[in-house]
C-alpha cells in the first residue's frame, strides 16, 4: 500500500484488480446504477447571485468511463499507481455532475485493475457497499428490488428536526470543554511541510478476538472500546483535563423506511467531549463512553457547523483529529453479488480529510488502524507512536476492567526503559561526605567565571553568585 498519497481533501478513491470481466456490461451496469439514483446525478450550483448553494438533480448523465489496454507495458505496477495518483488530482468541479469517474485498465487477459475517483460529498462508505452491490446485480442479470424511498427523504427530515433540542443538547456537551484539542501541538513537530502520509498498525486475529470478547462482557461496542482508550491518550499527549476528537457516525435516521439501502451522503462528523478521570476504573469509564454515544443518537444529525458556532471558540475548529470506525461491508458486497466466473482482489481505499490527523478503524478478523496524516503537522515517527500508544493501551484496558484510568500505561516495555533509561541516564557519581553547599563552593574556586545562574540575557558566574 502506498505511504504517501497526494490528491485534494475529500477526494476519495477505491483500487481492485477484477478477473473475467466483461468491460461493456460492466460499463452499462454502472449506467443503469447512476440513471437509477437521484444522488448519482446530483451536483451543487453556488456561484453567482445566489444567496444560497443549491443541490441540483440531472435527469440524464452519461457516466464517465475509460477502458485502457495496458497489456504490453513493462512497468504495469508503477504506471497504475501514476495513473491512480494523476486520477486524484483532476478537478471533480461540484457543478458538473457526475462527481466521479471510472477507468479499467486491461492487464493481460482477462485480467482488469480498476479505478473509482468520487467526491466525497457524493456518497459515503456504506453507500459505496451499496452501490457496488447494485452494480453487480445488474451485471450478473439479476433483477434490482425497487428502492423503499430516495435522498430527498433524508432531506425532508433533516429540515423537520428541533434545532433548540439540539443546541441545548450540545450547550451540555461543550460546557467542560476549556479549549479545543490540538493533538499536534503536543508531538514533535515534522520537518516536512506538504503532503500527506500513511501508516498501518494491525492486531493479529488472536488478540483481536480478546478485545471482542472484553468488549462483548463488558456490554459495550469494540468501537466504545477503542474511543475509551483514544480519549485517555489525548488527555495523556496533551495534558488537558478535558479532550475531544471528531467521532464520524452514520447519521442514517431508523424513522426513514429503507434508510440502509439508500445512496448518498449520510454520515456526519462530531465531537466527543469527555474528561478522564485518574480514579475511574477502566470499567466505569466504558459505560460513560457507551452513555455518552447514546445520547449523542438523538443529536447526531446537527452540523459540526453550528456546534463550532455554540462553543465559542472563537472560530477555532475543537479538534484537530478525527476517529472514524469503518463498518462499510464493501468486500462482502464484492464477495456476495459476484457472479460465477467473476473474481476480486483485496481493495485498497484512499480517503482524504482536512483534519491533520484521521485513524481509520477496520474490525474484522483483525484489528486495522489505517493513520492518514498532513505532514506539515504530524512526522512519520510520530503518527507510528501515536497508533501504537492507542493499540497499547486498548489491551491494557481489556487486561483488568478494575485498573482505574491512572494505572495504565499506553508504553509498552521497550518505549519504557528507553524513557526511564536511555532517555533518563542523568545519575553521578558524587562525594558522600561533603553538603551541597560545599560542593558549589569547591565548584566556584575550580571555574569562579563558568555561568551559574541564566536568566534571559542576564548571566551569573560562580565568583558574581
Amino acid at each position: 500500500m502506498p505511504t504517501t498519497w497526494g490528491g485534494r481533501s475529500y477526494i476519495n478513491q477505491m483500487r481492485l484488480d477484477i478477473s473475467g470481466l466483461d468491460p461493456q456490461a460492466f460499463a452499462d451496469a454502472w449506467q443503469a446504477a447512476v440513471d437509477r439514483h437521484d444522488s448519482l446525478r446530483t451536483g451543487f450550483l453556488w456561484q453567482g447571485e445566489m444567496a444560497q448553494p443549491l443541490q441540483a438533480v440531472y435527469k440524464q448523465i452519461r457516466v464517465p468511463f475509460s477502458l485502457l489496454d495496458w497489456q504490453q507495458r513493462a512497468d504495469l505496477p508503477d504506471a497504475l499507481d501514476a495513473l491512480a495518483a494523476e486520477q486524484l488530482q483532476q478537478d471533480l468541479p461540484l457543478d458538473k455532475a457526475p462527481l466521479f469517474n471510472l477507468v479499467l485498465v486491461c492487464t493481460a487477459p482477462g485480467q482488469h485493475h480498476l479505478i473509482h475517483t468520487s467526491h466525497h460529498i457524493l456518497m459515503d462508505g456504506w453507500s459505496t457497499s451499496q452501490l457496488l452491490g447494485e452494480v453487480l446485480q445488474r451485471y450478473s442479470g439479476q433483477a434490482v428490488a425497487a428502492s423503499p424511498g430516495r435522498y430527498r427523504d433524508y432531506i425532508g427530515w433533516l429540515g423537520r428536526q428541533d434545532a433548540v433540542l439540539d443546541h441545548a443538547y450540545w450547550h451540555t456537551q461543550l460546557a467542560d470543554l476549556e479549549e479545543p484539542t490540538r493533538l499536534a501541538h503536543s508531538v514533535v513537530n515534522s520537518t516536512q511541510t506538504q503532503g500527506h502520509g500513511a501508516r498501518y498498525l494491525s492486531l493479529d486475529a488472536q488478540r483481536t478476538q480478546r478485545l471482542n470478547d472484553f468488549a462483548r462482557q463488558q456490554k459495550v461496542t469494540l468501537n466504545t472500546l477503542v474511543q475509551a482508550a483514544w480519549l485517555v491518550v489525548l488527555q495523556q499527549y496533551s495534558g488537558q483535563r478535558c479532550v475531544c476528537f471528531g467521532a464520524t457516525v452514520a447519521g442514517r435516521p431508523a424513522d426513514i423506511a429503507g434508510v440502509e439501502q439508500q445512496i448518498g451522503l449520510f454520515i456526519n462528523t462530531l465531537p466527543v467531549i469527555a474528561s478522564p478521570r485518574p480514579d475511574t476504573s477502566v470499567a466505569n469509564w466504558l459505560q460513560q463512553v457507551q452513555e455518552k454515544n447514546l445520547g449523542l443518537r438523538e443529536h447526531e444529525h446537527t452540523p459540526l457547523s453550528e456546534i463550532q458556532r455554540w462553543s465559542g471558540q472563537r472560530g477555532e475548529a475543537l479538534f484537530d483529529n478525527i476517529l472514524v470506525f469503518e463498518n462499510y461491508p464493501v468486500a462482502e458486497a464484492l464477495e456476495q453479488e459476484a457472479p460465477a466466473g467473476l473474481t476480486f482482489g483485496t481493495v485498497d481505499y484512499h480517503e482524504q480529510t482536512n483534519y491533520p490527523l484521521t485513524l481509520a478503524i477496520s474490525a474484522g478478523t483483525t484489528l486495522l488502524i489505517h493513520a492518514s496524516y498532513s505532514r506539515q503537522h504530524f512526522s512519520d515517527a510520530g503518527v507510528q507512536s501515536i497508533g501504537e500508544h492507542l493499540l497499547n493501551l486498548v489491551e491494557r484496558m481489556s487486561d483488568n476492567p478494575h485498573l482505574h484510568l491512572g494505572e495504565l500505561d499506553m508504553l509498552d516495555t521497550a518505549q519504557r526503559q528507553q524513557v526511564t533509561e536511555a532517555w533518563n541516564a542523568t545519575a553521578t557519581p558524587y562525594p558522600l561526605d561533603r553538603c551541597v553547599h560545599q560542593l558549589i563552593e569547591a565548584q566556584v574556586e575550580q571555574t569562579p567565571n563558568a555561568p551559574a545562574l541564566v536568566f534571559g540575557e542576564q548571566h551569573l558566574s560562580y565568583a558574581e553568585l
